[in-house]
């Protein structure tokens, strides 16, 4: 969490900011979550980390890459964060943002890891499968009510 520069005598009580993170891919669900926290859940102050799970490594740029848990230097690689971090920058000006490329193994893993490291309050990930089921279900509804 992080606090204002409030003190005792500002007569201004410490605000505690979160710590929103998102969990982004190339898929279009990716950018419709990270507007919804962006718009739903993070707020003026407030930290919004992009975070990208690289799990295999790019090895049309080099055959045997150096082992390394984060890549923040090559452009193709934090491509889609920056350009996604720049679009929350013209949203919410108000809302901090960083971008992170994780290499990571098993994806699950590697999100409560970094959920811990970097101390999140809310973490937003899309769930594939899910919006289908909820349509399914929306659908089956529909026709009860249309049956009756």
């Amino acid at each position: 969490m992080y606090a204002t520069n409030a003190g005792p005598f500002t007569g201004i009580m410490p605000e505690k900011r979160k710590r929103v993170m998102v969990v982004v891919d190339q898929s279009i669900h990716s950018k419709h979550a990270m507007l919804w926290a962006l718009t739903h859940v993070a707020n003026q102050g407030d930290m919004l980390t992009l975070l990208q799970i690289q799990t295999t490594p790019n090895f049309h740029k080099d055959i045997n890459p150096p082992p390394s848990s984060s890549s923040s230097s090559s452009a193709p690689d934090n491509l889609l964060v920056t350009l996604l971090g720049a679009l929350c920058k013209a949203c919410k000006p108000e809302v901090e943002v960083e971008a992170l490329v994780i290499q990571g193994g098993p994806k699950l893993a590697t999100v409560v890891s970094q959920v811990k490291k970097l101390d999140v309050s809310v973490s937003v990930q899309v769930v594939y499968g899910l919006v289908h089921q909820i349509r399914k279900i929306n659908m089956q509804r529909i026709r009860i009510k249309d049956q009756r």
